[in-house]
């Protein structure tokens, strides 16, 4: 895959590249997005968990929805965001 200075020198050159760089800018987009929305749900749990008082509400459904688990304890919520970071990756666009 070509990197996105590299494309951009050849579309100026010649346009058939301006679809592979709109693509590239695409999926690095949405790659992004999906990182952003698991650290956001990531993030939650601990507001989740630390609320206090009987969990109502969407608060049970949410966690499970974010986690896999009905399981709410500090190691699920933690393991959790572990697996989140390691996932997450401020590498240079392709």
């Amino acid at each position: 895959m070509r990197s996105f200075a590299e494309l951009f020198r050849l579309a100026q050159q010649n346009p058939v590249y301006w679809q592979a760089l709109a693509t590239l800018w695409k999926d690095e987009t949405d790659r992004l997005r999906g990182q952003v929305q698991r650290l956001r749900d990531a993030a939650e749990l601990p507001l989740m968990f630390h609320a206090g008082g009987i969990w109502l509400g969407d608060n049970p459904t949410r966690w499970k929805q974010i986690t896999g688990t009905d399981e709410a304890t500090t190691k699920v919520m933690c393991d959790h965001i572990r697996s989140v970071l390691a996932q997450t990756t401020l590498e240079e666009p392709r």
